[in-house]
């Protein structure tokens, strides 16, 4: 019996040398594919990322005439527009057609740029309703119920609508040049 059991042992410590080799030469071979291919698509997006970034002709960029978020959005935006001294450019976006199908390369223009340091405020207030309820005088009588003991939140102090504030802006972005300070 302890003869057999030696036999059993010794095949059994060759199987496992054999698989072991087995396993590592996969291991080895696989890593070295995967290196391969790793270093093909960082090589890729290189080659791309290099010609993102480098400036594309005007001529290139060709305008998407109502695009599929300008038709979702116009009919909201649209009438704001009319009736609210909301200002936001529709049918907007450009892109230029590149080689790789699965990347293009697409910007926005004609966006919100404040032209003066006045329009930091002016501008987002247009968007809100709260401002043009303001507008409409609803101030004053928010404030005579804020005079109730139980609606002391609608007092003059306490809520201002449409308050918009201009320091809420990042220290980066704020306008320097003299023209826009006026």
């Amino acid at each position: 019996m302890r003869q057999g059991s030696k036999q059993q042992r010794g095949q059994g410590f060759v199987e496992l040398l054999i698989l072991t080799s087995l396993l590592g030469l996969t291991l080895t071979f696989s890593v070295t594919q995967l290196n391969q291919a790793l270093t093909e698509q960082h090589e890729q997006l290189d080659t791309l990322k290099a010609s993102i970034l480098q400036p594309v002709p005007q001529p290139t960029w060709q305008r998407h005439a109502k695009d599929p978020f300008t038709r979702q959005v116009a009919p909201i935006i649209q009438p704001l527009q009319r009736y609210t001294q909301l200002n936001v450019a529709l049918d907007n976006l450009y892109s230029v057609a590149g080689d790789h199908p699965h990347y293009q390369l697409a910007r926005l223009v004609d966006g919100w740029q404040a032209q003066r340091a006045n329009d930091l405020i002016s501008m987002p207030q247009s968007l809100t309703l709260s401002h043009y309820l303001e507008q409409l005088g609803i101030g004053p009588l928010l404030n005579f119920i804020g005079h109730l003991p139980m609606a002391k939140e609608l007092a003059a102090g306490q809520l201002q609508f449409g308050k918009i504030a201009p320091d809420v802006t990042p220290f980066e972005l704020r306008c320097w040049n003299d023209l826009c300070r006026q």
